[in-house]
């Protein structure tokens, strides 16, 4: 038999410091051992049971290099049944737990605090039918999101969500932590789309809840406890998904004007003139396409601009001239540049130069990432006192979806080390940003999730009452405290 490390807790296991945890102590949870790993290459396959350091490091390190866990197995079970087996197990022993989908997440809620099992859906990724006649897609959790638009693709139909992270999220993280992405404005985010799922409890229960009936009044919703839960109330291993017609007559334009007043006035114009033709509008600022320009993404406009807009326009109608109705609202507009797209390469271009900007940021080096939702009127005027804030620091940029409200603001810090400037900017930022979020009414979440980096102001956006119903709720489904510990609720 393989000699296995004992792995004693400690903060040092892949020498990295964890100051991003530094408030919490870890729980008393049981800390794995041999015939712990044993039982877990009796229920999956052995090559599935890992247990490599240098392996380990991937799984345990989030997309933004910001927080790095501890857990010295990853399993990948490729069945419902086994994750029931191993939670069954988990919750018996009291060993702590952490769903892991793509790993795209930027609130540190797939990877581990401390030295928690890593269950990664990476081998459950079948896509099982499409259902023409209710347009409803059923697979499993671990399916990528491009290969599931790819598929629907092919049969006609539309996936309800698009993001930038689509080549590597998963579509379970994607209903863990309720995803929007760029056509909210005319889908709606994944609590919307999702007509079934099957989960699992922490005990090992599996719940059915696969009913793709639009009219199911028998009792509680049972599927929407679980989405946005983040993995803390069970793991989500299948999923039925509305798809859509999709639409074979699309008119894109990137616009770019100087103030911000003008961006909500053209939003407001476009709303009247357009209604439902809309299916993205999408802002960023210039600080956005300076970095975006130093790693080789082209400005498609002549000169450079305060702010700009992609609108993108969309009927299942091909009769509808959309081209001659977006170039008609864009004459009587007051804008510094535009252009429409000509064809299906320029619009690829345009796309990419807005879904890779956290991507260009993540380059330059460490970032303060905050995903938030603000009233229109207050949605710039944090950028520009986070600006007056951090000072020479940092870059400040922002972008998001100006058609729901959603603001992703990042300061961009030129290192890939968290030294004292860098915890500056981190005193800077925090509390500062939550609290000027709760005195605006707005949320500090509005499609990331919570995870570890928000769940100390969870109060910013709720209640007291609410997050102890939440607690309630996560007590009666997980009384062991073993799914996903301190994520949302600590």
């Amino acid at each position: 038999m393989m000699k296995l490390k004992m792995f004693k807790f400690s903060f040092g296991f892949f020498k990295v410091p964890f100051k991003s945890f530094k408030k919490l102590q870890r729980k008393n949870y049981k800390v794995i051992d041999e015939q712990d790993i044993d039982y877990f290459k009796s229920v999956i396959a052995k090559d599935d049971v890992i247990t490599n350091e240098s392996d380990l490091i991937f799984f345990n390190t989030d997309w933004l290099k910001k927080y790095v866990g501890n857990a010295p197995v990853v399993l990948r079970p490729k069945t419902t049944e086994q994750i029931s087996k191993i939670l069954n197990y988990c919750n018996q022993k009291k060993i702590a737990v952490v769903p892991q989908g793509g790993n795209t997440g930027l609130v540190g809620g797939s990877v581990p605090v401390f030295d928690e099992v890593i269950i990664n859906l990476s081998k459950m990724n079948k896509i099982i039918s499409h259902d023409e006649l209710t347009s409803t897609l059923h697979c499993e959790a671990g399916c990528i999101l491009e290969n599931l638009k790819n598929y629907v693709d092919a049969l006609g139909q539309t996936m309800p969500i698009d993001l930038g992270a689509k080549g590597s999220c998963f579509i379970g993280g994607n209903l863990a932590t309720n995803a929007g992405g760029i056509h909210f404005v005319k889908y709606g985010s994944m609590r919307k789309n999702c007509k079934g799922l099957k989960a699992v409890l922490a005990d090992g229960s599996i719940i059915d809840s696969m009913s793709p009936l639009p009219k199911n009044n028998t009792g509680y919703d049972l599927k929407q406890i679980f989405i946005g839960s983040e993995g803390t109330l069970g793991i989500i291993t299948e999923c039925l998904i509305q798809t859509h017609p999709k639409m074979k007559n699309i008119e894109l334009a990137i616009i770019a004007l100087d103030k911000f007043t003008d961006v909500l006035k053209i939003y407001e114009q476009l709303k009247e003139e357009m209604g439902d033709l809309i299916s993205a509008i999408e802002f960023f600022d210039n600080y956005s396409l300076i970095i975006q320009e130093r790693h080789g993404r082209m400005n498609p406009l002549q000169e450079k601009n305060n702010f700009y807009l992609i609108i993108e326009i969309g009927s299942y109608s091909i009769d509808l001239n959309l081209k001659d109705i977006l170039e008609d609202f864009l004459s009587k507009i007051d804008l510094k540049d535009g252009v429409i797209a000509q064809d299906e390469w320029q619009k690829k271009k345009i796309w990419d130069l807005r879904e890779t900007i956290a991507e260009g940021a993540s380059k330059e080096g460490l970032v303060l990432s905050y995903d938030i939702s603000l009233p229109l009127p207050k949605f710039y005027e944090i950028v520009e006192e986070t600006r007056r804030r951090v000072g020479y620091l940092a870059e400040v940029i922002a972008y998001g979806h100006i058609g729901d409200n959603n603001l992703h603001l990042n300061v961009c810090y030129n290192k890939f080390v968290k030294d004292e400037n860098f915890h500056i900017l981190e005193s800077i930022m925090e509390p500062f940003v939550y609290d000027y979020i709760k005195d605006v009414k707005g949320s500090i979440s509005a499609e990331h999730g919570i995870g570890i980096c928000k769940s100390e102001y969870l109060n910013r956006s709720q209640t007291s009452d609410s997050i102890e119903l939440m607690k309630i709720i996560k007590n009666a489904l997980d009384p062991n405290g073993i799914l996903n510990p301190y994520k949302i609720i600590n």
